[in-house]
């Protein structure tokens, strides 16, 4: 009983995973003392067959004569079947035979979602549980409506992020969490703010808090005091579990439906890209072009995206439904944008004239996409202007719209940029040079890759 559950866990779990996303699976090391019996090889081996549509074969050398006998057409396409199928039982072998004890069971563990943060966590194994604030929560501050965006309370410490309007309210380096077990304080360890006024802080704990006291709670900040309820964290065996999802490219969008008071509806979209990318738009606003985020519901009405308030906030989606009778949503992504922080910097060194314009032909790469320096100005004695073809196109599955420069030490350089109206991709760069400088030289980084859709999550309620 125990290979059948441990087989059923195995393709449910490939089942609900897209295949782009198995690739790199080759280069895990093999664990030399785990490994299918024969009974459990051979059930992998038919499944597999008959997942793939084709009849497992008793005897492959005899099944491959008649393949001889067929026209080339015909041949290459029943051995590429034929082929795809032993490869996949392969695939399915290798997993079994390279995943030791310890790798399974993590693969086995449960997903967190934590709203207000945005993100999904790896369940880990203590026996106190996430608890979470499920919904913002504002109250009067001194000066200013302020908003609880999100709370998690974990094993090992918590997070608090706040939000607001005045910057006035900002003034507290620390926050007071109160429990019938005591008070705990939450250090600031991030702020920023707009001039306007619009602010952000986040706060943190390290240090266990007793899970008998996290039903209710008060958080102190300032001379306000709130009283919050808190929940258990959302958990599932996937991604896909929390809600609707779309795969493109090979990128999973996840969307999770969180309905706040009133009419509003906030959607929390997911994605689970390698370290040091992100999303860093999902086309709230027209990343190439005129073309955005959509949300209809079951009745076909469209619903305005509301925009973001003093900071961007890209993977939250908000829209009011007014009438609040629509069984489900369907929000369409036409294309995402991604920065990935991992890419190595590439060297650029240009000429500089003296005076006036000289076209040039400097051809570097990132990250696998093109770059072309085609001209350099001399604006003044400190300035230089740079003409740069990125080939964006949007027709593409991935395409390059923009990048950062740094300097040899990795530290961003101040520059300035123009990008295209219609395509938002860059084509100009202002940078600073010395009166007689003759050449000057940069690293490119950080490429934004635009990577196109759509990505449709239907039934979202």
């Amino acid at each position: 009983m125990q290979n059948r559950d441990e087989d059923k866990w195995l393709f449910d779990w490939t089942d609900s995973e897209d295949p782009q996303e198995l690739k790199g699976l080759s280069s895990v090391q093999p664990d030399e003392e785990t490994g299918p019996d024969d009974k459990a090889w051979h059930r992998m081996k038919k499944r597999t067959f008959e997942k793939l549509g084709y009849p497992e074969r008793e005897n492959d050398l005899q099944a491959s004569e008649p393949l001889m006998q067929e026209n080339r057409r015909s041949r290459r396409r029943v051995v590429g079947k034929w082929l795809a199928a032993v490869s996949a039982a392969a695939v399915i072998c290798m997993l079994l035979i390279s995943i030791s004890p310890d790798v399974q069971a993590q693969l086995k563990k449960a997903l967190q979602f934590i709203p207000g943060f945005g993100y999904v966590q790896q369940k880990d194994d203590s026996a106190q549980p996430v608890f979470v604030l499920q919904k913002p929560v504002e109250f009067q501050g001194e000066y200013d409506t302020v908003t609880i965006d999100g709370l998690v309370i974990r094993s090992t410490g918590g997070e608090i992020a706040l939000s607001g309007d005045d910057l006035s309210d900002k003034t507290d380096d620390s926050i007071i969490l109160s429990t019938a077990h005591g008070e705990y304080e939450f250090k600031r360890g991030s702020a920023s703010w707009g001039s306007g006024g619009p602010w952000e802080a986040g706060y943190y704990y390290q240090g266990q808090i007793p899970i008998t006291a996290l039903s209710q709670v008060k958080l102190r900040f300032g001379n306000s005091v709130v009283p919050l309820d808190l929940e258990e964290a959302q958990s599932a065996e996937n991604m896909i579990s929390f809600g609707p999802s779309d795969t493109q490219n090979g990128i999973r969008i996840t969307g999770v439906v969180t309905r706040l008071d009133g009419q509003r509806v906030k959607v929390n979209l997911l994605t689970q890209l390698p370290q040091l990318q992100i999303v860093d738009s999902f086309s709230k606003e027209p990343i190439t072009g005129e073309q955005k985020l959509e949300v209809t519901d079951s009745n076909g009405k469209m619903y305005e995206v509301l925009k973001d308030i003093g900071f961007v906030k890209p993977r939250d989606i908000l829209f009011d439904d007014s009438t609040g009778g629509a069984e489900h949503y369907t929000l369409t992504i036409p294309y995402i944008r991604v920065e990935d922080m991992g890419v190595q910097h590439e060297k650029v060194t240009l000429p500089v004239p003296q005076q006036g314009s000289q076209n040039i032909h400097v051809t570097s790469a990132l990250d696998g996409f093109p770059v072309d320096f085609t001209q350099v100005e001399r604006v003044n004695e400190r300035t230089v202007r740079v003409s740069v073809d990125v080939h964006f196109d949007a027709a593409q599955s991935k395409t390059l719209q923009s990048y950062r420069l740094f300097d040899q030490d990795g530290f961003g350089i101040s520059h300035t940029s123009k990008i295209n109206e219609q395509t938002r991709a860059l084509e100009f760069e202002w940078l600073d040079v010395e009166p007689g400088q003759k050449e000057i030289t940069f690293y490119m980084g950080e490429p934004q890759i635009v990577i196109k859709g759509p990505w449709i999550l239907r039934d979202l309620h």
